[in-house]
């Protein structure tokens, strides 16, 4: 079987807590990986993540950092955590907040089984890009060997209209405020550009990663999706 997408949630608001939670359900598939991904505004304070936690009742499970990072001109930041095997079933996802302050952000969570469980993904690539630059969010993952699938986030800052580059599946397209994010996957091999259109320059950071399927599942492109709808609150 080929690394198969379960549905994503999404959670966005404008708010000032330390820390900002919603319920996604990453379905019962086997060799389960779960991404979670988060574009906010630095403002008032708040310039980073610390950690994103997957609770499962009173059992809660930090998750591993892939990338973070501002865009060229520091106004909002991307970032990518993760886990093997979450617990099934519909659970909480804390993102926690490096401090108190009015802070706008969209998230997504997005779960894919059939995903190698000794090593998942291969090496996170980044990019940042300044208003000014005029170039939309991209970035370009390495080294993807077939049946690997790349998934991608982007953060931006300005008022834009965004769509998902040509080969690619959109996951996520949110807007909150001043902040775009945005997430999708595409298969392919060698260097694999992810990147995304828009209709006005935007400050924004991009993330990009390959995930590495199970021995059964490796030299099959993506098949499709299945059930296990997330739901953000």
């Amino acid at each position: 079987m080929a690394i198969t997408v379960v549905t994503p949630g999404n959670n966005q608001a404008n708010d000032s807590a330390a820390t900002n939670a919603f319920n996604y359900d990453v379905g019962a598939g086997s060799n389960r990986y779960l991404i979670v991904a988060v574009g906010f505004q630095i403002a008032n304070g708040v310039t980073s993540v610390p950690g994103i936690t997957y609770i499962k009742g009173a059992s809660p499970t930090a998750m591993t950092q892939i990338a973070q990072l501002d865009d060229g001109d520091a106004v909002t930041r991307a970032l990518m955590f993760a886990m093997i095997a979450p617990d099934t079933g519909s659970n909480e996802v804390e993102i926690t907040w490096n401090t108190t302050g009015t802070h706008e952000y969209a998230a997504t969570a997005i779960a894919f089984t059939d995903v190698n469980q000794t090593t998942p993904i291969g090496t996170a690539r980044t990019n940042t890009e300044t208003e000014v630059s005029t170039n939309p969010p991209s970035v370009n993952v390495l080294n993807v060997n077939s049946g690997e699938l790349v998934i991608d986030c982007f953060s931006g800052r300005r008022t834009a209209t965004l769509a998902v580059g040509s080969g690619q599946t959109e996951r996520s397209n949110l807007v909150q405020g001043f902040t775009h994010f945005g997430m999708s996957t595409e298969a392919g091999t060698g260097t694999v550009t992810m990147n995304w259109t828009s209709t006005a320059d935007i400050a924004n950071a991009s993330i990009g990663v390959a995930l590495k399927p199970t021995a059964a599942a490796a030299g099959n492109p993506l098949a499709g999706s299945l059930g296990g709808m997330g739901v953000g609150w």
